[in-house]
């Protein structure tokens, strides 16, 4: 029985809140180098997910495939705030920009035909039917 007792406490010793050992250990990355290891910072950052395909296709005038869209879109900094990944938000809103007549498919890849932002960042309407 004395056995049981010692493994008892034994497993209570391990178990124990950390607390009691000392004081807790420091994280390895500081938040600020955390947000920059992340990607937070880049030109997408804080952008939504329609401008940063729109900023990523008009500098690809040939185009590019949703996944290579996705990936520069990620290296670029846009973050998601949802579950879904970048991959699947970008391949749901090609297809609701393609009825919108803003993006047409090319082969496998694709390129934006929409209207194009003007200076003062407002978009102007397109000539095309919706």
């Amino acid at each position: 029985m004395e056995k049981l007792d010692a493994r008892i406490k034994a497993i209570e010793a391990v178990l124990a809140p950390a607390e009691e050992f000392g004081p807790q250990q420091q994280p390895l990355v500081s938040i600020e180098n955390m947000n920059r290891v992340v990607g937070v910072d880049g030109p997408l950052a804080g952008k939504g997910l329609r401008e940063a395909m729109r900023t990523v296709l008009l500098s690809y005038p040939a185009g590019l495939k949703p996944a290579d869209l996705a990936a520069k879109i990620e290296q670029l900094g846009f973050q998601s705030t949802g579950k879904l990944p970048i991959r699947t938000r970008v391949w749901s809103e090609i297809a609701r920009l393609r009825k919108e007549n803003r993006v047409n498919k090319r082969g496998k890849r694709v390129i934006w035909v929409g209207a194009v932002p003007t200076d003062n960042g407002a978009e102007p309407q397109s000539a095309r039917p919706v």
